[in-house]
Order: C-alpha cells, then sequence, then structure tokens
C-alpha cells in the first residue's frame, strides 16, 4: 500500500488539472451558449426597434405638411360655404360646359322640397339643392362634362339626364346633341338652435 501512496501526490495534480480543464470547458460552454442566446435577443430587439423608429419616423410630420393640411382645410371649409351660393355654382357649372367645348343653353335651380316637419327622420335622405342644365354638344362633350361634374371646384352631382338629337353639326360634322342634365349640389345642413341638422 506503500507504494500507491506515493504516486498519489502525482496523481492529485493530474486529477486536479483534468477538473480544471473540464470546468473550464464547461464554463466556455455555457457561455458561448449564452452569448449566442443574448446576441439572439439583442439581433431581436434591434429589428423591433428599428421598426419602431421607421414607424414613429412616418407618423411625424414638418411643419410645411401641417400648414398644408391647414391649407386644404380652409379650401375645403370655404368650398361649403361657397356651394351654398346659387350664383357661384352656376358660374362654376358653366365654366365646365365651356371647358369641354359645348354651348350652354340654360342653367336654372330647380325647386326642391323642403323638410317642413320640427323632427326630421334621421333615415330620410338629405335634399340638397338641384339645377336644370341644358347644353349642346357632341356626345364626347356631354360625356367629358358629366364626367368633369364631380371633378370641378364646386362639385355637383348627375342625378338625372336626358338626350335628344338636333339637326345641328359639330365642326368635325358630328352630329350634335342636346342634354338635360339635372345635378344636385352639397350643401351644409342648417343647424337650429338646439345645434341640431335640419
Amino acid at each position: 500500500m506503500k507504494s500507491i501512496l506515493r504516486y498519489l501526490p502525482n496523481w492529485g495534480a493530474f486529477v486536479a488539472a483534468i477538473g480544471l480543464v473540464v470546468s473550464a470547458s464547461t464554463f466556455a460552454i455555457a457561455s458561448y451558449h449564452n452569448a449566442g442566446s443574448s446576441i439572439r435577443r439583442l439581433s431581436a430587439l434591434g429589428v423591433a426597434l428599428t421598426e419602431t423608429a421607421q414607424t414613429v419616423r412616418d407618423s411625424i410630420h414638418p411643419p410645411e405638411y401641417k400648414q398644408k393640411l391647414l391649407d386644404r382645410k380652409k379650401d375645403l371649409d370655404t368650398r361649403f360655404v361657397e356651394c351654398g351660393k346659387p350664383n357661384l355654382v352656376v358660374a362654376e357649372i358653366s365654366e365646365n360646359t365651356r371647358s369641354v367645348g359645348a354651348s350652354v343653353l340654360e342653367i336654372k335651380p330647380i325647386d326642391t322640397p323642403r323638410i317642413t316637419s320640427q323632427a326630421p327622420d334621421k333615415n330620410a335622405t338629405p335634399v340638397f339643392p338641384r339645377y336644370q342644365v341644358a347644353l349642346v354638344g357632341s356626345y364626347q362633350q356631354v360625356a367629358e362634362f358629366m364626367k368633369h361634374c364631380t371633378r370641378q371646384r364646386l362639385p355637383v352631382r348627375v342625378v338625372d339626364f336626358v338626350l335628344t338629337m338636333t339637326d345641328y353639326r359639330s365642326e368635325k360634322n358630328e352630329p350634335m346633341l342636346r342634354a338635360d342634365v339635372t345635378v344636385e349640389s352639397y350643401q351644409e345642413p342648417r343647424r337650429n338652435a338646439g345645434g341640431q341638422s335640419s
């Protein structure tokens, strides 16, 4: 037994060195795994922060954009007021007719029924001012006129039309049509004393 004990101090250093190597390897592997998962988490966090920064950047507008929106709102409010003035609506319709090359025969307001009840039906279709437009032009000019009605500065909506042939011919020898078009203009609802629309 004395002979085995004599070799133990040498083996002790060897076993201690092996234990140290195994411990260091285990620590290195665990650290590598933790570092890898930390890197993946940081990468995911970086992607999330980039997406958030992009969203914030897209939602923040420069002062010029805000001013542009205010100008557009002011223009829209002005148009709402002007839509309630028949002479301006008639002038806009007349300009639209001339811009497509057709001839205006007549533009006149049409009487529309008024709601006289104090408590109007909330499901009823609102009644807007209507105008009868009589014009002469080629088929294409009449079609362009109707298409441009919704695009003019004070837009109107075509609600009815009747086309009839005339004896006239255009400079290109196209047959001319008479179009009797009924259009409807927007008018802001009137508010009564209680702030309700009527």
